[in-house]
């Protein structure tokens, strides 16, 4: 079946820019979204950890380039993964992505973080953000919208992240979040393995931040 979000006969997602080169539409999505990924804390107001929260923040980082951001994607979908020797994680049904994904997050708002060592405190986040970021929402971007999510949970439950930990190595992070989600032959330790550094980093930095604060 043709997919619907592409150019006729090519594998380049139909945008607002018109741009029919995969190349020059990778550089305009990377240089587009790194600005808006910036600002989304400033713009979008926290009201609720949800999936509403969520297409919000994809529609923050994509709208310069898709008219979909935003929205949960019609087709199904399948990415050849390096890790996976060419194979695909089994990603959400589409009918299924608002069930699968509501039941991940709520999962996740269940679990009282507040008095857990931070081992265990990674090792659970790392498998309930697994389990979002399998659902895959939308068409692209799934990686940045999950992991910003999580970043913005993290800080307001009182653990914050290092973000840009996951900048840096975001090969890697999706790499990670691949091996993680192939079922009952999933790897959490690579995931779990850059999570707990990034809170490791972040706890630490919040922590410099209050005593200067407090010195002040």
């Amino acid at each position: 079946m043709a997919d619907s979000y592409l150019y006729k006969g090519t594998n380049v997602l139909i945008n607002k820019l018109n741009i029919r080169d995969l190349e020059i539409l990778n550089q305009a999505e990377a240089d587009f979204t790194v600005q808006r990924l910036v600002t989304v804390d400033d713009e979008i107001d926290i009201k609720e950890f949800d999936f509403e929260h969520m297409k919000k923040i994809h529609k923050h980082i994509f709208q310069d380039l898709y008219h979909w951001a935003g929205e949960i994607r019609t087709i199904n979908m399948k990415k050849a993964e390096f890790v996976l020797d060419g194979m695909s994680v089994e990603y959400s049904d589409f009918s299924l992505i608002k069930t699968d994904i509501e039941k991940a997050i709520n999962k996740l708002n269940r679990i009282n973080w507040d008095e857990m060592p931070l081992d265990r405190k990674a090792k659970e986040f790392t498998e309930i953000i697994a389990e979002i970021w399998k659902v895959h929402p939308f068409r692209e971007g799934n990686t940045r919208t999950t992991m910003k999510f999580a970043c913005q949970y993290a800080e307001h439950h009182g653990f914050p992240m290092k973000e840009t930990l996951f900048e840096k190595n975001s090969k890697y992070l999706r790499d990670s979040l691949v091996l993680a989600s192939i079922g009952q032959y999933s790897e959490n330790d690579y995931l779990e393995k850059i999570v707990k550094r990034s809170m490791e980093i972040g706890v630490k930095e919040s922590k410099r931040t209050l005593e200067y604060d407090y010195d002040r």
